[in-house]
């Protein structure tokens, strides 16, 4: 892959070019047994090994090349019975970057996850659950070495993040709806996030604590062939912990308001049409620059699609779509200095055999 900076808006003049060169490889191997009439126990490992080398135009192309292994090993016991199901599971992790190209080394690092879970059918169309854990999630070599180009600020000595969360649920079904709600909380130590600096650089660090919490809706009601509704809400609360000890802190692309509503109708056997609404709102980033953050404009996004199917016979299949997304042409942003795109046409076919 390669990128290339230019030094104007007209890309005539490049001031900068990356070139990336990625090898990944993975493994995992799955044990099941199952235990009696009642007991499932998995034993899993995985690993991975990813080699990064990067070349830039400044440094006459002269390669850095970066990798990290990842290892793990765990374990998840399931007991279920005709009410309830109960898991128990285990992991632990390991990482090591043994090559960090131009920047000083990093000691390998350790982490261990545990979590728990209780599904309970209060009725057969009712049912609640419960779920408790502890992760581990290591910094991405991205996070920690890359420059991005300038934009960025490498930090070796980037920590771990540790996550303690917990989240009761519940679900509903019947045969024309299905409803899940979710309320959630999690405990963060060392988050990583950004910090801006003059000069448009950013650099990844670690926050002491962040606290998350919120609500998570999702629903779909089909109440005959020609029609199927689907809501989905989310309300978010995430905030870092300052140095008086409140969470009152801001976090950047934490949006406190997201919600989505999709109602596709077909109005023949053989034509249907499908509008999509999308909401966001209550969301804040960093500007280049600048050490204070700054809201977002919300935004409603609407998309719509009409798919006529052609079926041969059981199993073949010709659908012929058009797909228009962003119908209004709104400018809204996902992250600052990164707009989305407009107006966008989509003609295309599937067929399936």
């Amino acid at each position: 892959m390669q990128i290339d900076q230019y030094s104007e808006q007209s890309f005539k003049t490049i001031n900068e070019t990356e070139k990336n060169y990625d090898q990944v490889f993975r493994g995992r191997i799955v044990y099941t047994n199952v235990i009696g009439d009642n007991s499932l126990i998995k034993i899993a490992f995985n690993g991975q090994s990813f080699r990064h080398e990067e070349k830039f135009l400044s440094n006459n192309f002269s390669p850095l090349t970066y990798s990290e292994n990842i290892f793990s090993i765990g374990t998840e016991y399931e007991y279920v019975k005709e009410k309830y199901v109960v898991s128990l599971g285990g992991s632990y992790d390991w990482l090591n970057t043994p090559r960090t190209g131009d920047k000083s080394g990093k000691d390998p690092q350790s982490g261990f996850a545990i979590n728990g879970a209780f599904v309970y059918r209060l009725q057969n169309d009712l049912s609640v659950r419960l779920n408790l854990g502890r992760k581990t999630r290591f910094p991405s070599l991205r996070e920690t070495f890359s420059g991005a180009l300038g934009r960025f600020v490498p930090n070796p000595g980037l920590k771990s993040e540790i996550a303690h969360s917990g989240e009761i649920g519940f679900n509903y079904k019947n045969q024309f709806f299905t409803a899940d709600a979710s309320f959630f909380l999690t405990y963060l130590s060392d988050g990583i996030v950004r910090k801006s600096f003059t000069g448009g650089k950013f650099m990844r660090v670690n926050k002491d604590q962040i606290r998350t919490y919120g609500f998570e809706f999702a629903s779909s009601y089909k109440p005959d062939e020609k029609v199927n509704m689907v809501f989905n809400f989310t309300y978010l609360n995430a905030k870092a912990k300052n140095s008086a000890g409140k969470f009152d802190g801001t976090l950047e692309y934490k949006p406190q308001l997201s919600s989505s509503l999709n109602f596709d109708y077909m109005f023949t056997t053989d034509f249907s049409v499908l509008a999509e609404f999308e909401y966001l709102a209550k969301e804040y980033g960093l500007k280049e620059g600048s050490a204070a953050f700054q809201k977002l404009p919300e935004y409603l996004i609407v998309n719509f699609r009409a798919a006529y199917l052609f079926l041969f016979d059981k199993n073949n299949k010709l659908e012929f779509y058009v797909r228009l997304n962003n119908f209004f042409d709104k400018l809204y942003y996902t992250q600052f200095g990164l707009p989305e795109a407009g107006r966008q046409y989509y003609f295309g076919t599937n067929f399936s055999l």
